[in-house]
Protein backbone atom coordinates (compact mmCIF):
# COMPACT_ATOMS: atom_id res chain seq x y z
CA UNK A 1 0.00 0.00 0.00
CA UNK A 2 1.13 3.84 0.87
CA UNK A 3 3.76 2.10 2.92
CA UNK A 4 5.56 0.00 0.07
CA UNK A 5 8.08 2.71 -0.47
CA UNK A 6 8.72 3.26 2.99
CA UNK A 7 9.22 -0.60 3.59
CA UNK A 8 11.15 -1.76 1.49
CA UNK A 9 14.01 1.27 2.09
CA UNK A 10 13.38 0.47 5.74
CA UNK A 11 14.26 -3.46 5.68
CA UNK A 12 17.33 -2.54 3.87
CA UNK A 13 20.09 -0.66 5.30
CA UNK A 14 19.56 0.22 8.74
CA UNK A 15 17.60 -2.79 9.82
CA UNK A 16 15.14 -0.27 11.34
CA UNK A 17 12.29 -1.63 13.52
CA UNK A 18 9.03 -0.54 12.26
CA UNK A 19 6.71 1.16 14.22
CA UNK A 20 3.19 0.17 12.78
CA UNK A 21 0.43 2.36 14.30
CA UNK A 22 -0.99 0.35 17.10
CA UNK A 23 -4.42 1.36 17.17
CA UNK A 24 -6.74 1.91 14.49
CA UNK A 25 -8.02 5.91 13.66
CA UNK A 26 -10.02 7.71 11.72
CA UNK A 27 -8.07 10.26 8.71
CA UNK A 28 -9.63 13.36 9.80
CA UNK A 29 -11.18 15.18 7.14
CA UNK A 30 -9.39 18.50 5.19
CA UNK A 31 -10.19 21.38 7.36
CA UNK A 32 -11.90 23.94 5.04
CA UNK A 33 -14.27 20.71 3.75
CA UNK A 34 -13.64 18.86 1.02
CA UNK A 35 -15.41 20.79 -1.29
CA UNK A 36 -12.35 23.33 -1.41
CA UNK A 37 -10.20 20.55 -0.74
CA UNK A 38 -8.43 20.26 -4.48
CA UNK A 39 -8.42 24.33 -4.97
CA UNK A 40 -6.38 25.35 -1.42
CA UNK A 41 -4.16 22.28 -2.16
CA UNK A 42 -3.70 23.44 -5.99
CA UNK A 43 -3.12 27.22 -5.35
CA UNK A 44 -2.82 27.90 -1.95
CA UNK A 45 -4.24 30.60 0.72
CA UNK A 46 -3.79 34.25 0.64
CA UNK A 47 -5.14 36.61 3.49
CA UNK A 48 -8.51 37.83 1.18
CA UNK A 49 -9.69 34.52 1.90
CA UNK A 50 -10.43 34.93 5.28
CA UNK A 51 -12.80 37.44 7.31
CA UNK A 52 -10.59 38.58 10.12
CA UNK A 53 -12.63 38.37 13.73
CA UNK A 54 -11.41 38.82 17.11
CA UNK A 55 -7.84 37.65 18.88
CA UNK A 56 -8.19 34.84 20.54
CA UNK A 57 -4.72 34.25 21.82
CA UNK A 58 -0.97 35.20 22.25
CA UNK A 59 1.77 33.77 20.98
CA UNK A 60 5.54 34.43 20.94
CA UNK A 61 5.66 35.75 17.84
CA UNK A 62 2.37 37.42 17.61
CA UNK A 63 -1.22 35.94 18.31
CA UNK A 64 -4.03 34.01 17.71
CA UNK A 65 -6.67 35.12 15.33
CA UNK A 66 -10.62 34.01 14.78
CA UNK A 67 -11.03 33.86 10.75
CA UNK A 68 -14.16 32.70 8.63
CA UNK A 69 -12.69 31.27 5.42
CA UNK A 70 -14.98 33.01 3.04
CA UNK A 71 -15.91 30.36 -0.08
CA UNK A 72 -16.55 27.47 2.61
CA UNK A 73 -18.06 29.09 5.74
CA UNK A 74 -15.80 27.53 8.30
CA UNK A 75 -14.33 29.16 10.74
CA UNK A 76 -11.03 28.52 11.65
CA UNK A 77 -7.74 30.08 14.18
CA UNK A 78 -4.97 31.79 12.20
CA UNK A 79 -1.94 31.84 13.78
CA UNK A 80 0.07 35.33 12.78
CA UNK A 81 3.36 35.47 13.53
CA UNK A 82 5.11 38.81 12.97
CA UNK A 83 9.12 38.00 10.38
CA UNK A 84 10.91 40.56 12.55
CA UNK A 85 10.79 38.79 15.86
CA UNK A 86 10.59 35.32 14.33
CA UNK A 87 14.02 36.70 13.02
CA UNK A 88 15.50 38.74 15.81
CA UNK A 89 14.31 35.71 17.99
CA UNK A 90 16.35 33.11 16.01
CA UNK A 91 13.62 30.92 15.10
CA UNK A 92 13.14 30.52 11.19
CA UNK A 93 14.14 27.15 10.61
CA UNK A 94 11.24 26.07 13.65
CA UNK A 95 8.41 28.49 12.39
CA UNK A 96 9.47 26.70 8.55
CA UNK A 97 9.62 23.38 10.16
CA UNK A 98 5.61 23.50 11.92
CA UNK A 99 4.67 24.10 8.61
CA UNK A 100 6.24 21.28 7.13
CA UNK A 101 4.93 18.86 9.68
CA UNK A 102 1.61 20.09 10.49
CA UNK A 103 0.17 19.59 6.65
CA UNK A 104 1.86 15.80 7.30
CA UNK A 105 -0.32 14.94 10.55
CA UNK A 106 -3.36 13.45 10.54
CA UNK A 107 -4.76 12.10 13.78
CA UNK A 108 -7.75 12.43 16.11
CA UNK A 109 -5.52 14.37 19.05
CA UNK A 110 -3.85 16.55 16.25
CA UNK A 111 -5.09 19.87 15.65
CA UNK A 112 -5.26 19.74 11.80
CA UNK A 113 -3.73 22.30 9.47
CA UNK A 114 -5.29 23.50 6.52
CA UNK A 115 -2.25 25.79 5.15
CA UNK A 116 -0.16 28.40 5.48
CA UNK A 117 0.31 32.16 3.50
CA UNK A 118 2.16 35.30 4.41
CA UNK A 119 2.17 39.03 3.32
CA UNK A 120 5.30 41.81 4.04
CA UNK A 121 5.53 41.36 7.33
CA UNK A 122 3.50 38.11 8.67
CA UNK A 123 3.56 34.60 8.46
CA UNK A 124 -0.77 32.94 8.72
CA UNK A 125 -0.72 29.46 9.39
CA UNK A 126 -4.15 28.34 9.39
CA UNK A 127 -4.96 25.89 12.21
CA UNK A 128 -8.21 23.98 13.83
CA UNK A 129 -10.35 26.11 16.00
CA UNK A 130 -10.99 24.47 19.05
CA UNK A 131 -13.68 26.93 20.94
CA UNK A 132 -13.47 24.95 24.25
CA UNK A 133 -9.85 26.82 24.86
CA UNK A 134 -7.23 24.99 26.38
CA UNK A 135 -6.39 22.76 29.64
CA UNK A 136 -4.75 25.97 31.33
CA UNK A 137 -8.11 27.48 31.14
CA UNK A 138 -9.56 24.58 31.79
CA UNK A 139 -8.24 23.60 34.89
CA UNK A 140 -8.51 27.23 36.31
CA UNK A 141 -11.94 26.77 35.76
CA UNK A 142 -12.82 24.16 37.89
CA UNK A 143 -13.21 24.35 41.87
CA UNK A 144 -10.40 23.31 43.22
CA UNK A 145 -8.29 25.03 40.24
CA UNK A 146 -7.33 21.05 39.61
CA UNK A 147 -8.40 17.91 37.83
CA UNK A 148 -10.00 14.84 38.81
CA UNK A 149 -7.82 11.36 38.55
CA UNK A 150 -10.49 10.40 35.75
CA UNK A 151 -10.15 13.90 33.90
CA UNK A 152 -6.61 13.56 34.20
CA UNK A 153 -6.83 9.45 32.71
CA UNK A 154 -8.85 11.15 30.01
CA UNK A 155 -6.93 14.05 28.93
CA UNK A 156 -3.43 12.20 29.34
CA UNK A 157 -4.37 9.01 27.59
CA UNK A 158 -5.20 11.37 24.46
CA UNK A 159 -1.65 12.78 25.31
CA UNK A 160 -0.29 9.23 25.39
CA UNK A 161 -1.76 8.62 21.33
CA UNK A 162 -0.33 11.90 20.06
CA UNK A 163 2.82 11.03 20.66
CA UNK A 164 2.84 7.54 19.61
CA UNK A 165 1.33 8.75 16.58
CA UNK A 166 4.27 11.03 16.34
CA UNK A 167 7.08 8.58 17.87
CA UNK A 168 6.17 6.19 15.24
CA UNK A 169 6.99 8.74 12.81
CA UNK A 170 10.18 9.92 14.37
CA UNK A 171 9.25 13.23 15.19
CA UNK A 172 9.74 14.72 19.00
CA UNK A 173 7.30 16.89 19.76
CA UNK A 174 9.37 18.65 22.85
CA UNK A 175 6.92 21.29 23.86
CA UNK A 176 3.85 19.77 26.03
CA UNK A 177 2.35 22.36 28.28
CA UNK A 178 -1.45 22.75 29.43
CA UNK A 179 -1.70 25.79 27.15
CA UNK A 180 -0.94 23.55 24.21
CA UNK A 181 -3.36 20.83 24.78
CA UNK A 182 -6.82 22.54 23.21
CA UNK A 183 -10.30 20.74 23.64
CA UNK A 184 -12.11 20.84 21.11
CA UNK A 185 -16.04 21.08 20.47
CA UNK A 186 -16.69 17.48 21.55
CA UNK A 187 -14.59 17.82 24.80
CA UNK A 188 -11.77 15.61 23.27
CA UNK A 189 -8.24 16.96 23.49
CA UNK A 190 -5.94 18.29 20.14
CA UNK A 191 -2.11 18.99 20.39
CA UNK A 192 -1.01 22.23 18.95
CA UNK A 193 2.00 24.10 18.33
CA UNK A 194 4.52 22.38 16.87
CA UNK A 195 7.28 25.28 16.77
CA UNK A 196 9.85 23.20 18.81
CA UNK A 197 8.96 19.97 17.04
CA UNK A 198 12.14 17.90 15.27
CA UNK A 199 12.74 14.71 13.64
CA UNK A 200 15.29 11.86 14.76
CA UNK A 201 17.13 9.47 12.58
CA UNK A 202 19.13 6.40 14.28
CA UNK A 203 22.63 8.01 13.52
CA UNK A 204 22.37 11.30 13.60
CA UNK A 205 24.85 13.49 11.71
CA UNK A 206 26.19 9.86 10.32
CA UNK A 207 26.51 8.73 13.79
CA UNK A 208 28.60 11.45 14.70
CA UNK A 209 28.73 14.44 17.35
CA UNK A 210 28.38 17.71 15.93
CA UNK A 211 31.11 19.75 17.68
CA UNK A 212 33.57 17.31 18.68
CA UNK A 213 33.36 15.10 15.22
CA UNK A 214 33.80 11.76 18.25
CA UNK A 215 31.42 8.77 17.74
CA UNK A 216 28.34 8.84 19.07
CA UNK A 217 27.66 5.96 21.66
CA UNK A 218 24.97 3.72 21.58
CA UNK A 219 22.40 5.37 24.01
CA UNK A 220 23.20 8.65 21.74
CA UNK A 221 21.16 7.12 18.67
CA UNK A 222 18.03 8.63 18.03
CA UNK A 223 18.61 11.70 19.71
CA UNK A 224 19.12 15.55 18.98
CA UNK A 225 21.76 17.78 19.85
CA UNK A 226 19.74 20.56 21.71
CA UNK A 227 16.21 22.15 22.28
CA UNK A 228 15.56 25.66 21.68
CA UNK A 229 13.57 26.39 24.17
CA UNK A 230 16.54 27.56 26.97
CA UNK A 231 18.37 29.52 24.89
CA UNK A 232 14.85 31.25 23.68
CA UNK A 233 13.96 31.87 27.09
CA UNK A 234 17.70 32.85 28.54
CA UNK A 235 17.58 35.74 25.37
CA UNK A 236 13.39 36.72 26.04
CA UNK A 237 14.96 37.15 30.00
CA UNK A 238 17.33 39.24 28.21
CA UNK A 239 14.99 41.72 25.54
CA UNK A 240 11.49 40.53 26.22
CA UNK A 241 9.54 40.52 23.30
CA UNK A 242 7.47 43.92 22.17
CA UNK A 243 4.25 43.35 24.37
CA UNK A 244 1.43 42.92 22.31
CA UNK A 245 -1.54 45.98 23.50
CA UNK A 246 -3.56 43.33 25.34
CA UNK A 247 -1.65 41.97 28.08
CA UNK A 248 -1.94 38.69 29.42
CA UNK A 249 -0.94 36.72 32.20
CA UNK A 250 -0.25 33.21 30.73
CA UNK A 251 3.26 32.11 30.77
CA UNK A 252 5.40 32.78 27.56
CA UNK A 253 7.22 29.75 27.62
CA UNK A 254 7.26 27.05 30.32
CA UNK A 255 10.25 25.91 31.36
CA UNK A 256 8.52 23.44 33.77
CA UNK A 257 8.18 20.93 31.62
CA UNK A 258 12.02 20.27 30.20
CA UNK A 259 13.18 16.86 30.88
CA UNK A 260 16.58 17.29 32.75
CA UNK A 261 18.79 16.10 29.64
CA UNK A 262 17.02 19.21 27.94
CA UNK A 263 18.03 21.87 30.92
CA UNK A 264 21.74 20.28 31.19
CA UNK A 265 22.16 21.08 27.59
CA UNK A 266 22.46 17.18 26.43
CA UNK A 267 21.39 15.08 23.69
CA UNK A 268 17.92 13.71 24.20
CA UNK A 269 15.26 11.70 22.19
CA UNK A 270 12.21 10.70 22.78
CA UNK A 271 12.16 10.04 26.63
CA UNK A 272 11.97 13.81 27.33
CA UNK A 273 8.39 13.99 25.82
CA UNK A 274 7.65 11.62 28.13
CA UNK A 275 8.57 13.62 30.94
CA UNK A 276 6.89 16.45 30.03
CA UNK A 277 3.75 14.03 30.54
CA UNK A 278 4.71 13.20 33.60
CA UNK A 279 4.73 16.77 34.50
CA UNK A 280 1.61 17.35 32.94
CA UNK A 281 -0.21 14.46 34.88
CA UNK A 282 1.31 15.84 38.39
CA UNK A 283 0.25 19.42 37.20
CA UNK A 284 -3.65 18.32 36.22
CA UNK A 285 -3.87 16.04 39.46
CA UNK A 286 -2.09 18.78 42.12
CA UNK A 287 -2.88 22.19 39.78
CA UNK A 288 0.83 23.04 40.00
CA UNK A 289 3.62 21.69 38.14
CA UNK A 290 6.38 19.47 40.66
CA UNK A 291 8.94 21.73 40.33
CA UNK A 292 8.89 25.54 40.96
CA UNK A 293 10.78 28.50 40.80
CA UNK A 294 10.72 31.80 39.78
CA UNK A 295 14.01 32.06 37.54
CA UNK A 296 15.01 29.62 34.87
CA UNK A 297 18.23 29.10 36.81
CA UNK A 298 17.01 27.96 40.15
CA UNK A 299 14.02 25.69 38.01
CA UNK A 300 16.73 24.10 36.09
CA UNK A 301 18.51 23.10 39.18
CA UNK A 302 15.96 21.36 41.25
CA UNK A 303 14.90 20.08 37.84
CA UNK A 304 18.05 18.02 37.46
CA UNK A 305 18.35 17.43 41.32
CA UNK A 306 14.90 17.85 43.57
CA UNK A 307 12.89 14.17 44.57
CA UNK A 308 8.80 15.05 44.17
CA UNK A 309 7.20 16.22 46.92
CA UNK A 310 3.41 14.57 46.84
CA UNK A 311 0.29 16.06 48.51
CA UNK A 312 -1.31 13.36 50.24
CA UNK A 313 -4.21 13.72 48.10
CA UNK A 314 -2.66 11.55 45.28
CA UNK A 315 -3.39 8.34 45.09
CA UNK A 316 -0.40 5.55 44.88
CA UNK A 317 -0.73 4.42 41.27
CA UNK A 318 -0.66 8.16 39.95
CA UNK A 319 2.33 8.56 42.17
CA UNK A 320 3.98 5.71 40.96
CA UNK A 321 2.83 6.48 37.61
CA UNK A 322 4.81 10.33 38.08
CA UNK A 323 7.39 9.10 40.00
CA UNK A 324 8.41 6.49 37.15
CA UNK A 325 7.73 9.38 33.97
CA UNK A 326 9.90 11.54 36.19
CA UNK A 327 12.70 9.49 36.18
CA UNK A 328 16.21 11.61 36.02
CA UNK A 329 18.14 9.22 33.94
CA UNK A 330 16.43 9.55 30.46
CA UNK A 331 17.69 5.26 29.62
CA UNK A 332 15.52 4.16 33.23
CA UNK A 333 12.41 6.49 32.51
CA UNK A 334 9.39 4.88 31.93
CA UNK A 335 8.32 5.30 28.17
CA UNK A 336 12.23 4.63 26.89
CA UNK A 337 11.16 1.32 25.71
CA UNK A 338 8.36 2.41 24.02
CA UNK A 339 4.70 3.93 24.49
CA UNK A 340 3.28 0.48 25.27
CA UNK A 341 5.12 0.69 28.72
CA UNK A 342 2.90 3.66 29.86
CA UNK A 343 -0.08 2.28 28.35
CA UNK A 344 0.40 -1.25 30.35
CA UNK A 345 1.27 0.40 33.79
CA UNK A 346 -1.58 0.04 36.07
CA UNK A 347 -2.74 3.86 35.75
CA UNK A 348 -4.17 3.07 32.56
CA UNK A 349 -5.51 -0.02 34.07
CA UNK A 350 -8.70 -1.58 31.45
CA UNK A 351 -8.58 2.11 29.79
CA UNK A 352 -10.63 1.27 26.52
CA UNK A 353 -7.64 2.75 23.86
CA UNK A 354 -9.78 2.11 20.82
CA UNK A 355 -12.87 3.28 21.89
CA UNK A 356 -10.94 6.56 22.60
CA UNK A 357 -9.99 6.63 19.21
CA UNK A 358 -13.28 6.04 18.18
CA UNK A 359 -14.44 8.90 20.23
CA UNK A 360 -17.11 6.43 21.91
CA UNK A 361 -16.52 7.42 25.34
CA UNK A 362 -17.99 10.14 27.25
CA UNK A 363 -15.73 13.60 27.59
CA UNK A 364 -14.67 14.76 31.43
CA UNK A 365 -16.54 17.77 30.09
CA UNK A 366 -18.06 18.69 27.14
CA UNK A 367 -18.22 22.52 26.53
CA UNK A 368 -21.93 24.00 25.71
CA UNK A 369 -21.11 25.99 22.66
CA UNK A 370 -23.94 27.93 21.08
CA UNK A 371 -22.56 28.64 17.78
CA UNK A 372 -19.01 28.53 16.13
CA UNK A 373 -17.91 31.80 17.17
CA UNK A 374 -19.18 31.42 20.79
CA UNK A 375 -15.97 31.72 22.35
CA UNK A 376 -17.19 32.23 25.95
CA UNK A 377 -14.29 29.51 26.96
CA UNK A 378 -11.60 31.89 25.34
CA UNK A 379 -9.87 34.88 26.39
CA UNK A 380 -11.16 37.77 24.59
CA UNK A 381 -7.93 39.78 23.88
CA UNK A 382 -9.35 42.71 21.10
CA UNK A 383 -9.61 43.09 18.04
CA UNK A 384 -7.14 43.03 15.74
CA UNK A 385 -6.46 46.10 14.33
CA UNK A 386 -3.70 47.59 16.97
CA UNK A 387 -1.90 43.78 16.64
CA UNK A 388 -1.29 44.21 13.20
CA UNK A 389 -0.14 48.32 13.73
CA UNK A 390 2.73 46.42 15.80
CA UNK A 391 4.32 45.30 13.23
CA UNK A 392 3.27 47.47 10.43
CA UNK A 393 6.57 48.98 10.36
CA UNK A 394 8.74 46.62 9.85
CA UNK A 395 8.70 45.18 6.96
CA UNK A 396 11.22 43.72 4.71
CA UNK A 397 12.82 40.59 6.28
CA UNK A 398 12.95 39.06 2.59
CA UNK A 399 14.10 35.75 1.46
CA UNK A 400 14.20 33.35 4.65
CA UNK A 401 10.33 32.61 4.23
CA UNK A 402 10.31 32.60 0.33
CA UNK A 403 8.80 29.03 0.40
CA UNK A 404 6.07 29.77 3.59
CA UNK A 405 2.46 29.23 1.93
CA UNK A 406 3.83 28.63 -1.54
CA UNK A 407 1.70 25.58 -2.81
CA UNK A 408 4.41 24.14 -5.38
CA UNK A 409 7.22 24.22 -2.58
CA UNK A 410 8.53 20.82 -1.35
CA UNK A 411 6.72 19.16 0.74
CA UNK A 412 9.94 18.35 3.71
CA UNK A 413 12.74 19.58 2.85
CA UNK A 414 14.17 20.14 6.85
CA UNK A 415 14.25 17.19 8.41
CA UNK A 416 17.34 14.94 8.80
CA UNK A 417 18.52 13.30 5.73
CA UNK A 418 16.72 9.58 5.71
CA UNK A 419 14.06 10.67 7.59
CA UNK A 420 10.80 8.67 7.97
CA UNK A 421 9.01 11.06 6.75
CA UNK A 422 10.36 10.86 3.56
CA UNK A 423 9.08 7.78 2.50
CA UNK A 424 5.33 8.43 4.04
CA UNK A 425 2.51 10.52 2.07
CA UNK A 426 1.15 12.94 3.92
CA UNK A 427 -1.55 11.57 6.34
CA UNK A 428 -0.62 8.07 5.72
CA UNK A 429 -1.07 5.46 8.77
CA UNK A 430 1.76 2.98 9.22
CA UNK A 431 0.08 -0.14 8.51
CA UNK A 432 1.95 -3.54 8.20
CA UNK A 433 2.74 -3.78 4.39
CA UNK A 434 2.64 -7.49 2.58
CA UNK A 435 6.25 -7.65 2.98
CA UNK A 436 5.99 -7.42 6.60
CA UNK A 437 2.96 -9.53 6.69
CA UNK A 438 4.98 -12.25 4.79
CA UNK A 439 8.09 -11.96 7.02
CA UNK A 440 5.66 -12.16 9.92
CA UNK A 441 4.09 -15.53 8.02
CA UNK A 442 7.47 -16.46 7.63
CA UNK A 443 8.77 -15.95 11.24
CA UNK A 444 4.93 -18.02 11.84
CA UNK A 445 6.50 -20.47 9.50
CA UNK A 446 9.93 -21.03 10.98
CA UNK A 447 8.50 -20.78 14.41
CA UNK A 448 5.93 -23.96 13.38
CA UNK A 449 9.00 -25.71 11.63
CA UNK A 450 11.02 -24.53 15.17
CA UNK A 451 8.27 -26.48 17.33
CA UNK A 452 7.93 -29.94 14.67
CA UNK A 453 11.64 -30.09 15.13
CA UNK A 454 11.40 -29.57 18.84
CA UNK A 455 8.32 -32.22 18.67
CA UNK A 456 10.30 -34.77 17.16
CA UNK A 457 13.48 -34.57 19.76
CA UNK A 458 11.12 -34.53 22.69
CA UNK A 459 9.37 -37.76 20.78
CA UNK A 460 12.79 -39.53 20.50
CA UNK A 461 13.42 -37.87 24.33
CA UNK A 462 10.23 -39.64 25.17
CA UNK A 463 11.23 -42.95 23.71
CA UNK A 464 14.47 -43.16 25.22
CA UNK A 465 13.09 -42.66 29.09
CA UNK A 466 10.81 -45.62 27.74
CA UNK A 467 13.38 -47.78 26.61
CA UNK A 468 15.32 -46.61 29.64
CA UNK A 469 12.94 -47.84 32.15
CA UNK A 470 12.29 -51.16 29.68
CA UNK A 471 16.32 -52.10 30.14
CA UNK A 472 16.23 -51.06 33.83
CA UNK A 473 13.19 -53.47 34.36
CA UNK A 474 14.74 -56.08 32.66
CA UNK A 475 18.02 -55.57 34.30
CA UNK A 476 15.97 -55.61 37.73
CA UNK A 477 14.77 -58.93 36.67
CA UNK A 478 17.98 -60.04 35.80
CA UNK A 479 19.42 -59.47 39.30
CA UNK A 480 16.55 -61.34 40.89
CA UNK A 481 17.18 -64.72 38.79
CA UNK A 482 20.67 -64.54 39.44
CA UNK A 483 19.86 -63.78 43.27
CA UNK A 484 17.52 -67.08 43.39
CA UNK A 485 20.11 -69.53 41.41
CA UNK A 486 23.15 -68.66 43.52
CA UNK A 487 21.80 -67.30 46.73
CA UNK A 488 23.95 -64.39 46.69
CA UNK A 489 23.24 -61.19 48.43
CA UNK A 490 21.44 -58.81 45.35
CA UNK A 491 24.05 -55.64 46.23
CA UNK A 492 26.89 -58.46 45.41
CA UNK A 493 25.45 -59.44 42.47
CA UNK A 494 24.70 -56.02 40.93
CA UNK A 495 27.80 -54.73 41.59
CA UNK A 496 29.33 -57.58 39.43
CA UNK A 497 27.08 -57.28 36.97
CA UNK A 498 27.77 -53.59 36.33
CA UNK A 499 31.61 -54.38 36.74
CA UNK A 500 30.83 -56.78 33.30
CA UNK A 501 29.13 -54.31 31.65
CA UNK A 502 25.99 -56.40 32.07
CA UNK A 503 27.30 -59.22 30.19
CA UNK A 504 25.12 -62.24 31.25
CA UNK A 505 27.70 -64.87 30.68
CA UNK A 506 30.57 -63.38 32.11
CA UNK A 507 29.45 -62.15 35.09
CA UNK A 508 27.63 -65.40 35.34
CA UNK A 509 30.95 -67.26 35.48
CA UNK A 510 32.55 -64.92 37.98
CA UNK A 511 29.65 -65.52 40.38
CA UNK A 512 29.37 -69.34 40.23
CA UNK A 513 32.96 -68.91 41.35
CA UNK A 514 31.57 -66.64 43.90
CA UNK A 515 29.12 -69.39 45.10
CA UNK A 516 31.56 -72.01 44.44
CA UNK A 517 33.81 -70.43 47.10
CA UNK A 518 31.45 -69.21 49.55
CA UNK A 519 30.16 -72.75 49.92
CA UNK A 520 33.56 -74.06 50.59
CA UNK A 521 33.53 -71.42 53.13
CA UNK A 522 30.76 -72.77 54.80
CA UNK A 523 31.94 -76.50 54.86
CA UNK A 524 34.95 -75.77 56.58
CA UNK A 525 33.51 -73.93 58.53
CA UNK A 526 30.49 -76.62 59.66
CA UNK A 527 33.80 -79.16 60.24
Amino acid sequence: GVMGAATSWLHGASKRVMHVDMFDYDLQPFLLGWQVEEQVKREGLSKNHFDFKQIIGVSLFGHVQLCKHKKSGVFVAVKCMAKSEVVRLKQVRSVLMERELVQHFNHPCIARSAGSFQDATMLYLVVELCPAGDLYNLMLRQPSKHFTESQSKFYAAGIVLAFMYLHNRDILYRNLNPENVLVDVRGYIKLTDFQQAEGIVARPNNGRNEFTGERLKRHEYWTVTSHPAPALISKLAKSPPERPVHQHDRRQTTPHYLAPEVVSLRRHGKEADWWSLGILIHEMLCGYPPFFDSQPPGLYDKITREEIYFPTSILPLSRDLIIKLLIKDRRNRLGAGGPEEIMRHGWFKKFPWQKFLEKKLTPPWAPELSSPTDLRHIEQLGSEVDANERFASKAGVGAAFRSYGDPTAPVLSLLPMGHILYFLTPGAKITMDDKQQEEQKGQKGQQQRFSKGMKDILAKKELMEGEEEAVAQERDELVERMVEALLLPPDKVREVLVANKWDEQRAMAKLERMAEAQQKDEGSDDD
